[in-house]
């Protein structure tokens, strides 16, 4: 039988991992809730919920081996294993868009794997929205610098049945925001946050699948930190909240509008009183200079 060409995006052996990140949802979104980081937020406006990487690097350190992989996420979540082997030119993006129509493979393609997982010990795993240089690889490969913003992966326990503080691949309907709701219900976490939905419902037995495929029992979802994504989403709700209710309140927008011009032309008759009287204060200062240039008293 011959067997399925693998392309650039789907070629996967070893421990399968669902990468997400810790993410903001609006009150009333419909997402499953998260625990997330040890910052709350007001119950009535939003809560943590999990979600799909956004576009940028994942940097990967197996310790056993002392040895770097690196990531490219695209903006629909899929992962293209870079070249570091070449210093001048690495390869940063993929050549092309994911174009493999094999049944599976886009769920392979969405997940990145520890290669030969029974010699592993502990994985790293980080993100960043540019490539790592070799200089700060190097500095993280101190356990001290990587445990700030990395999250590791114990291989051994898990080859071993244990899940630690990872959720298993089969509750990935129940975790992760992009697999939990159909499109028509989305609407709410789509308009609250600054980046791409990538829409899986429907898709999450398929994907615990072709997990059992490449590690049968084992796959696991990895919450990698994320934390300048966390303020890019808090920033974009916060923004997003205050037109929501300027919609929904058209007497405050004016008032608003109002009290704003206010302010600025407040500000403005403040700066130029300012400026007036330190040019006058110049002023006298050269006037005193001229009559008595030795300061004489």
């Amino acid at each position: 039988m011959q067997v399925p060409k693998k392309c650039e995006f789907c070629d996967k052996r070893g421990l399968p991992l669902l990468l997400v990140r810790d993410a903001v949802a609006p009150s009333g979104s419909g997402v499953p809730a998260a625990k997330g980081p040890s910052i709350a937020l007001p119950s009535t406006t939003a809560y943590y919920t999990k979600r799909l990487l956004r576009s940028g690097y994942v940097n990967v350190y197996d310790e056993a081996r002392r040895r770097w992989d690196c990531y490219f996420v695209t903006p629909e979540a899929l992962f293209y294993k870079l070249s570091l082997t070449s210093i001048l030119s690495p390869l940063l993006t993929p050549t092309g868009p994911f174009y493999c129509t094999i049944d599976g493979h886009r769920e392979a393609a969405g997940c990145i794997t520890i290669s030969d997982p029974r010699n592993a010990t502990s994985v790293w795993i980080g993100f960043s929205d540019t490539l790592w240089t070799e200089k700060v690889r190097k500095a993280n490969e101190d356990r001290e610098v990587r445990r700030r913003h990395m999250v590791e992966v114990d291989v051994r326990s898990v080859m071993a049945g244990k899940s630690g503080p990872h959720d298993p691949i089969r509750k990935v309907d129940a975790v992760v925001a992009e697999y939990s709701l159909p499109s028509p219900r989305i609407k709410p976490l789509i308009d609250a946050s600054p980046f791409r939905y990538c829409a899986c419902f429907g898709g999450g037995e398929k994907l615990v699948k072709e997990f059992e495929g490449i590690q049968a029992g084992r796959g696991l979802i990895v919450t990698v930190p994320d934390p300048a994504g966390i303020v890019q989403e808090l920033a974009f709700l916060m923004t997003h909240l205050l037109e929501s209710f300027l919609v929904k309140n058209p007497t405050d927008q004016r008032n608003l509008a109002a009290s704003a011009g206010i302010d600025q032309i407040k500000s403005s008759i403040i700066g130029r009183a300012e400026t007036e009287e330190i040019e006058a204060a110049r002023m006298a200062a050269s006037k005193m200079e001229a009559i008595n240039p030795l300061g004489k008293r």
